[in-house]
């Protein structure tokens, strides 16, 4: 406050003791980005990969409570949804992975972060705290190879080895019964487990044969 007689007039009329002066707060401290974590909705790997159609998510906690204004997310490119867990904490999501999207590590960018008092971090940000990541997968992946093992005849009811080769590694994920149509227009019937496939080694099945004419794989 202001004691009595600090101040006068320029008649020399002294003031009055005021004890009621608002306290001023300055706050010169910006908030930072203290945790940012990506991840997706993948139903192999969520913490690795996203496909066409997946969700991803980012969640990122500040120093200090934020303003009512919500920061700006971009996930992949694309304009993400923020929602409010709390002041300090949010959440943005990338509701669908498009095929119109780049193949690649996903890129995050969190700017337009204020707290109470407005304050703006200096620099947008690009990378997790965690060092999570994900990439976006969006090319299918196709027989490269097929194979016999040796060169055989086989006729229906006839069962020769062939050797599978992937354009990439894969995952079969449902054992069962795929078909294979050959060049002669004969199919063959094998059958895979679940489990990792390295596209190098491929893999080798029993192939059944189900034509009725002589048939050279």
């Amino acid at each position: 406050g202001v004691s009595s007689g600090a101040v006068t007039n320029t008649a020399g009329n002294p003031t009055t003791a005021d004890t009621n002066i608002s306290t001023i707060l300055v706050d010169m401290q910006v908030p930072t980005v203290t945790y940012v974590n990506i991840s997706t909705n993948n139903t192999l790997q969520p913490t690795v990969y996203a496909i066409v159609g997946d969700t991803v998510t980012v969640d990122f906690n500040t120093s200090e409570d934020l303003n009512s204004t919500l920061p700006i997310v971009t996930i992949a490119g694309q304009s993400a949804s923020v929602t409010t867990n709390s002041a300090s904490s949010y959440t943005a999501t990338y509701s669908s992975m498009s095929s119109s999207d780049t193949e690649g590590n996903i890129d995050i960018n969190i700017s337009n972060v204020y707290d109470t008092f407005g304050n703006n971090i200096a620099t947008p940000i690009t990378s997790t705290t965690n060092s999570s990541a994900i990439t976006f997968n969006k090319t299918k992946p196709t027989i490269s190879t097929l194979s016999a093992t040796a060169y055989t005849f086989v006729k229906d009811g006839n069962t020769t080895t062939l050797t599978v080769k992937f354009s990439e590694d894969v995952n079969i994920t449902t054992a069962g019964d795929f078909n294979i149509t050959l060049s002669t227009g004969d199919t063959a019937t094998a059958t895979l487990s679940t489990g990792a496939i390295d596209k190098a080694t491929g893999i080798t099945v029993n192939a059944n044969f189900n034509s009725n004419a002589n048939t050279s794989s």
